[in-house]
């Protein structure tokens, strides 16, 4: 009687905005040669990557009818959009390098995160007043250069820094942080589950910030919420 096998699940954290985050994407798949990449994208996000000019349009079309939502969008894109000049690096660099590769070696791709639209409304929902205005404060300094310090995006992957940010960011907005962080946390850990059928392995390029909490979902899977409820704006 042959063996069972066991799927494999295997977690590439990364900044978006790094160069050795490209190179360790791209090593990771190379030796692993996984059967399913995975990435943390939504089905827009991934259309947009892949420079699908409708989509590019319609990814902040989408939120026309709450306009500080969408302009928060807009904010928070542009902000990344200029770390990533600063550096030097397309942000979702990581990504479309996961995805170029897959593609070369014939490989399934998955697409492992919540509808950006339902995020950012649940996002919205959670903050309050103060919060919304200190965040939108935040990002205009931001974009005006302001208040920005010089970060090795290299380190950003490190757990002790990982750690530093995302509590940093819990302080300000609790219930933000649930929506961007806990949620999809829960959510990218079903989409791996329901992906890793008997014998599979699976490469999942993740942002560092989700790693703690997805190697958590997996281990307990019975602490992972009613998925449709989280898929509700």
């Amino acid at each position: 009687m042959e063996e069972e096998q066991k799927s494999e699940i295997f977690l590439v954290k990364t900044s978006h905005v790094s160069e050795e985050s490209i190179n360790q994407v791209r090593k990771s798949i190379e030796e692993i040669e996984p059967d399913i990449v995975g990435v943390e994208l939504d089905r827009k996000r991934y259309n947009a990557l892949k420079n699908d000019e409708k989509n590019q349009r319609s990814l902040l079309g989408f939120l026309r009818g709450n306009f500080f939502l969408g302009l928060l969008q807009k904010l928070l894109s542009s902000l990344q959009s200029k770390v990533g000049e600063d550096l030097g690096i397309e942000p979702g660099s990581e990504m479309a390098e996961a995805i170029e590769i897959a593609e070369e070696k014939d490989i399934p791709i998955a697409l492992l995160d919540r509808d950006i639209k339902i995020t950012m409304e649940r996002i919205w929902k959670k903050m309050t007043l103060k919060e919304k205005f200190k965040i939108f404060g935040g990002l205009i300094l931001g974009l005006l250069g302001f208040g920005r310090k010089k970060v090795d995006v290299d380190k950003i992957t490190e757990d002790e820094n990982v750690n530093l940010l995302i509590n940093e960011f819990r302080d300000f907005s609790p219930g933000a942080a649930e929506a961007i962080i806990d949620e999809r946390d829960a959510y990218i850990s079903a989409k791996l589950l329901a992906h890793a059928s008997e014998g599979k392995k699976i490469v999942a390029v993740i942002g560092a910030g989700h790693e703690k909490g997805i190697i958590d979902y997996l281990k307990n899977p019975n602490k992972i919420p009613n998925i449709s409820k989280l898929e509700k704006a």
